[in-house]
């Protein structure tokens, strides 16, 4: 199994992705993604028989750690808003649905190559809104894209501002079922697992 990311599929703001998708735009991120996956497949040159798995993350959303807490901690400060005009589709999975689907996958032999693993996606702007709602906070902040551009430079519009409508065929064709897919609900879940 190897760990890669849906950043494979570079961004756009109209199409859907799944794992037969071609990149979309030739971006850094899609790069890294593409090579490690080659890399990863090389193993078959070797061993023409081992199942290869490449691990298609979309954003892992958990109160253990990662963007989650620290984006609510922003509008517990009264400082999160929205990035840009929040058209921006975010692709997105539960820690425990990504966990169920590792044993899946490593439950089921026909299972293999690519395998996005993502339960829905939604605008950065919806997002933002439930999050806000959640918290009982005021969405007022806007942070203009150029703005975190001039800060952190050009890589901030592949991880902050990339749009990625994925879907895991391979997972839902396979009989895998998402529990956690109401993005408003599991909000409510992992903020209160933080108190």
């Amino acid at each position: 199994m190897c760990a890669s990311g849906i950043g494979y599929y570079g961004s756009s703001i109209n199409d859907e992705f799944n794992e037969e998708s071609p990149p979309f735009s030739q971006t850094f991120t899609s790069r890294v993604c593409q090579n490690w996956e080659v890399e990863a497949n090389s193993i078959k040159q070797f061993s023409p028989t081992t199942r290869v798995v490449n691990l298609r993350f979309a954003v892992v959303l958990s109160s253990f750690g990662g963007a989650f807490p620290l984006t609510t901690a922003l509008f517990k400060m009264y400082v999160g808003g929205s990035l840009g005009e929040g058209t921006q589709f975010l692709s997105w999975v539960s820690l425990e649905d990504t966990i169920r689907a590792i044993d899946h996958i490593c439950a089921t032999p026909e299972l293999e190559g690519p395998i996005n693993i993502a339960a829905s996606y939604i605008t950065q702007a919806e997002y933002t809104k439930l999050l806000a709602q959640q918290l009982q906070r005021p969405t007022i902040i806007w942070i203009p894209q150029i703005i975190l551009r001039m800060i952190f430079g050009q890589a901030v519009d592949e991880v902050l501002f990339a749009s990625q409508k994925v879907v895991s065929k391979k997972l839902l064709d396979s009989n895998f079922r998402f529990l956690d897919i109401n993005v408003n609900q599991l909000i409510a879940r992992l903020i209160t697992e933080l108190k």
